[in-house]
């Protein structure tokens, strides 16, 4: 009767401590995916404020890009105008001396 109480007990013992380490084998990996999950969150989340950063200083850029474009542009109009006056006067001349 004894043997079969020590049996018993360690038969018991066994699926406990099975029980017990497969608990905290899932238990663990389920931490790692929530800790990963989380990581990937976080990144994601970084990532987007990066790209919004990224997105500014691009625009600001453009922007100035732009502006120097545009003041390129009317110095060379202005230039190209002041041509077309110096070939005005000399037309005009041309035209009152006939």
């Amino acid at each position: 009767m004894l043997e079969y109480l020590k049996f018993g007990f360690t038969l018991l013992v066994s699926i406990l401590g099975t029980f017990l380490s497969s608990y905290k084998y899932f238990k663990r990996e389920i931490d790692k995916k929530a800790d990963k999950d989380n990581v990937i969150a976080e990144f994601e989340n970084v990532f987007l404020e990066v790209q919004k950063k990224v997105d500014l200083i691009l625009y600001e850029k453009e922007i100035e890009f732009l502006k120097n474009q545009i003041n390129e542009n009317n110095k060379s109009l202005h230039n190209k105008l002041e041509e077309m006056r110096d070939d005005m006067k000399i037309v005009k001349e041309c035209l009152l001396n006939k």
